[in-house]
């Protein structure tokens, strides 16, 4: 009788142990098989039943062989799908299909985008069904001999290829099948939650401190938890394999089979690290032995794919460009959109390190530990022993899944057996004594460092939004109780990042540098002010570099600079130079090599550029001051502005009321749409976005609903349009439930529904502009929207024709451009506060009458035609002639293409933004 037993599973077993005797004795292309252990009677399988392998030295995979029982046809509607996704996840060239009866080879090919058939082999007819296999052992036996003879002439010939581990995993493919289990993972985490508190409340506060640095694009905390962790497994199990080639204590790797539940995987894991150390490679994580059957044996096959392709024994060379994809992939698809990229750490590197022998360098926020990486490679390639190299530099972050992706990002072959100095802490809590226990990879022995003091502090200071400030209270209470001394407090909307050069202050050395990556809010901003007047008195601003060719992190809307600092010391110099320096070529171009890097950073130490890939402005701290009292902001110094300081100005507020636009909020009762019914004179037009503005002269195209009389006096003057617009909004809730008439309510004197008619305006400028600067005039005057800036005349003798002429005069555009700042797509960031505070034009008062006619008259035509692009506008004679008009008036000595040359040079940097330099 038959033994129907033998399943799929028996017969690959049987098969892959006779091509690997088949293969032993022969000094050809293929070299060994596996995949015995991935296969799974009902389905599940991540990897081709059969794997051939070929050069060990480079982990390579040659073909994959999908499996079938003689039951199921070698037509069957899933045979070939299946084998083409695992095929095309390892990134083969080929697959072969063979159900015992049939076997057929497929290639794939390029012009059509997919696998055809290329070869089938004779075929077994007496292999007809499930017990007939094992009867017929010697006949299937032969047609693989047949088959294997007949790929290796394949393979020899070229005419198949195989593919390396390390560029099939490069490409994400083989963790994409693995992380199509995330939504599994996920529910299964959402599951164990309800049912365990600890649980609940380790996501809880994990999620509260870090959901910052991930990607949450794609479901919520769980999603990205999810993902975080089946990445902390791939981490774990390859990293394994890789460490195996230098500790044989590791090779408890290889019992991690699918007997194995993740629990004892984890205890495996801690053996390992009790005899080896990387603790934070190999610990436990938050949730991660939450892990459902299926996507478990998935992970479990993927280290038996390691263990068979002999991942320890490939050479170190390429062994270090494993751990760097690892890294670097796990980074990318699950850390989100602020990790460092490589040139630019390498920048902040070369730019920290003075002495790169001895410097004790410090990375508190380690992220995806890029910038950790950068500061070892650039110890290592200056042949600073590795001992020496690992033992200076300390990595450390409050996320366990950071610390992991930073080991991995660390560690080279030559590391093996050097302890790294990785630890997780809150950088709040950092001081100089603060012991840290590490442990020695040779003999696994514990051992205790004080932090110490650091000649370097160089991270990516960590992005938090204000909503989840609130759980570092405390910290940054106490880091405004050090500062109350200095009777300057940072306001309670500075970015988190504004606090931690104080927290680090304590760690640095004697003139100690910090390398730290800051929004650029800190350059225009109330906040930055505020912390700039500090950084003043505890450090030297050395540099402020910026990007005038894209964003350094393309996934952000951040917008970033590199901010170099050195600890002042008490008697120091206190009016030292800041370099502002652009770097007008991408970082991928100025930082890509190690010889790039050090000209790039020795430009920037010594202010000095030799070449067109940066600009830089070298201001004195006294200049600084002055143009600030002129109004510009720190980020204006990009450019050279000293050349206003001599301009006869007048502070915007002097001529004018500078206030927002109306916001009343409630936008549908108070922009009624057409076919409103309310009586005319309760209409009045308004002005609701810049982007309705097309010349310099303009009209509202929308209405408002502005209606100043009292309900009785409506139903007096049977004004039945306006009564049924209010009591349509009377009944109605706010979002949070609340009924409008409350919540609309401004003061006693003004009824809950009334828009005044006193905030109208004639002139109005853009809180966010974009690519055009200007200033427009409404005819006739009208109300206009919260997103815009009203400028109403204090006076009514001011020449209004003149003052929109000398607000849209190349002078006054700069002083535009230099008191914002650039947000992440390129907006300018204004404020009606920052005009009232900071905007200057030229004095009307300094002309005659025939100066001013002549200006007006200089200005009409641009009055005739759209606005352009600012890049546009300095090109036209109408522009040109106008500007000069304005110069001569007023005598001035600057030049006009200096001028333009300066505005169109801010105006670049800030719309470089919009650009992203990675891609």
């Amino acid at each position: 009788m038959p033994d129907v037993s033998y399943n799929e599973r028996s017969w690959a077993i049987d098969l892959i142990a006779h091509i690997k005797d088949r293969v032993r004795s022969d000094n050809r292309a293929i070299r060994d098989a596996g995949g015995e252990q991935t296969i799974r009677s009902e389905g599940g399988n991540l990897f081709p039943d059969v794997l051939l392998f070929g050069d060990q030295s480079r982990a390579v995979i040659l073909q994959g062989w999908e499996l079938k029982l003689p039951n199921t046809s070698i037509d069957d509607n899933e045979f070939y799908p299946n084998a083409t996704k695992k095929a095309t996840a390892l990134g083969l060239s080929s697959f072969v299909l063979w159900n015992v009866k049939c076997a057929r080879l497929y290639i794939f090919n390029r012009q059509l985008g997919q696998y055809i058939r290329s070869k089938q082999w004779p075929t077994l007819d007496h292999v007809s069904d499930r017990g007939s296999v094992l009867r017929n052992r010697g006949d299937w036996e032969k047609l693989a001999d047949r088959i294997i003879l007949d790929l290796n002439d394949l393979f020899e010939n070229g005419e198949l290829e195989g593919r390396p581990f390390i560029d099939s995993y490069r490409t994400g493919a083989i963790q994409g099948l693995i992380l199509d289990n995330a939504e599994e993972v996920a529910q299964s985490l959402r599951r164990a939650e309800i049912e365990n508190v600890s649980l609940r409340a380790e996501v809880a506060l994990w999620w509260d401190s870090h959901k910052n640095e991930y990607d949450d694009t794609s479901g919520g905390r769980h999603m990205v938890l999810a993902k975080a962790n089946i990445y902390n497994w791939i981490g774990k199990f390859l990293f394994a394999h890789i460490l195996q080639s230098r500790d044989s204590r590791v090779a408890v790797i290889t019992q991690i089979t699918d007997i194995i539940s993740p629990s004892d995987a984890l205890e495996k894991f801690r053996e390992i690290s009790r005899n080896c150390n990387f603790w934070t490679v190999f610990s436990d994580s938050v949730g991660l032995s939450v892990i459902p059957e299926s996507p478990w044996n998935q992970l479990v096959q993927f280290n038996k794919l390691l263990t068979d392709l002999r991942i320890s024994s490939i050479d170190q060379a390429q062994l270090s460009i494993v751990l760097e994809i690892v890294a670097e992939t796990t980074v990318r698809k699950v850390r989100g959109q602020y990790a460092t990229p490589t040139p630019l750490a390498r920048l902040m590197a070369a730019i920290a390190l003075r002495n790169i022998a001895s410097d004790r360098v410090l990375d508190p926020c380690c992220g995806s530990g890029t910038i950790a990486r950068a500061v070892l490679e650039r110890k290592m390639d200056m042949d600073i022993s590795p001992s020496e190299a690992a033992a200076s530099i300390f990595v450390g972050d409050l996320d366990p899944q950071a610390t992991q992706i930073a080991a991995l990002a660390m560690v080279r072959p030559s590391l093996m057996h050097i302890p790294l100095r990785i630890f997780r802490g809150d950088i709040f809590s950092l001081n100089p004594e603060l012991k840290i226990e590490f442990r020695h990879p040779s003999d696994g022995h514990s051992f205790v460092e004080p932090l110490g003091y650091f000649d370097a502090v160089v991270s990516n200071l960590p992005f938090v939004s204000q909503e989840g400030r609130s759980r570092y209270r405390s910290s940054i209470d106490e880091v405004n109780e050090f500062l109350k001394n200095d009777m300057v407090q940072l306001p309670g909307s500075a970015d988190l990042a504004a606090y931690l050069p104080f927290v680090l202050h304590s760690l640095l050395s004697e003139r100690g540098r910090l390398v730290i990556i800051m929004p650029n809010a800190w350059l225009s901003t109330e906040w930055g002010n505020a912390f700039y007047e500090l950084i003043l008195r505890y450090y030297v601003i050395k540099s402020v570099i910026t990007s005038g060719a894209g964003r350094w992190f393309q996934n952000s809307k951040v917008v970033t600079n590199l901010l170099v600092l050195e600890k002042r010391q008490p008697c120091g110099e206190s009016n030292e130079t800041v370099k502002f320096v652009v770097l007008n070529r991408p970082l991928e171009e100025v930082a890509d090599s190690i010889e790039s890097t050090e000209v790039t950073a020795a430009q920037i130490e010594l202010g000095n550029a030799q070449d067109d890939s940066m600009s830089i402005q070298s201001v004195p701290r006294s200049e600084l001051d002055r143009s600030r009292e002129h109004g510009f902001n720190r980020n204006a110094h990009f450019v050279n502005c000293g050349w206003t300081q001599e301009l006869p100005l007048i502070a915007l507020n002097k001529l004018c009321k500078i206030n927002r636009g109306e916001r009343r909020g409630w936008n549908r009762m108070f922009y009624p749409a057409d076919g409103h019914g309310i009586e005319q004179e309760y209409i009045q037009p308004i002005l609701k976005s810049s982007t309705e503005i097309f010349g310099l002269i303009t009209s509202a195209s929308n209405h408002a609903f502005c209606c100043s009389v009292s309900i009785e006096n409506l139903e007096k003057m049977n004004h039945t349009g306006a009564l049924s617009w209010i009591r349509r909004f009377e009944v109605e809730t706010n979002n949070n439930h609340k009924p409008l008439p409350e919540v609309l309510k401004v003061s006693e004197n003004m009824e809950w529904y009334e828009m005044r008619a006193d905030s109208m305006t004639e002139l109005v400028m853009s809180m966010n502009f974009g690519e055009r600067l200007f200033v427009a005039r409404l005819t006739p005057p009208a109300f206009v929207d919260q997103r815009l800036i009203r400028l109403n005349p204090l006076d009514k003798n001011i020449d209004i024709d003149l003052l929109h002429a000398l607000l849209n005069s190349a002078i006054s555009l700069f002083y535009i451009e230099g008191i914002g700042f650039g947000r992440g797509e390129g907006a300018l960031d204004l404020t009606s506060r920052r005009i009232k505070t900071a905007m200057q034009i030229l004095d009307p008062s300094y002309l005659n009458h025939d100066q001013a006619l002549a200006i007006k008259r200089a200005f009409k035509p641009l009055l005739t035609r759209k606005i352009t692009p600012i890049m546009t506008e300095c090109s036209l004679q109408d522009r040109q002639y106008f500007d000069d008009k304005v110069i001569e008036a007023f005598g001035l000595s600057v030049r006009r293409n200096h001028i333009y040359e300066r505005l169109l040079r801010l105006n670049a940097i800030r719309l470089a933004a919009t650009e992203e330099s990675y891609k």
